[in-house]
């Protein structure tokens, strides 16, 4: 059984990257599919599973924003705005 994060800002991150795909307008299948990564991973990053949403790389994240960006909303480009910015304590 996989463990879910209590902790705030993976909180954050795994709603952030599931709003993203959904503004997108991908399955999870697809943006697993262009991220290169099994749909499973998606489900348990978007569900906020602890052991996947802790090791989640930036370049991963990166990757997540390049493919969804051309359709975010301005709502969710700024939150991801304001998510890098507080990861690296801007």
């Amino acid at each position: 059984m996989r463990v879910k994060s209590n902790n705030p800002k993976h909180l954050a991150k795994s709603k952030l990257l599931r709003q993203m795909r959904k503004d997108a307008g991908l399955t999870q299948q697809e943006m697993a599919e262009r991220l290169f990564i099994s749909r499973e991973t998606v489900v348990a990053i978007e569900n906020c599973h602890q052991n996947t949403i802790e090791t989640i790389e930036s370049d991963l994240q990166e990757k997540w924003w390049e493919i969804c960006r051309p359709r975010a909303t301005p709502n969710t480009y700024q939150a991801f705005k304001d998510f890098v910015l507080k990861s690296f304590r801007l």
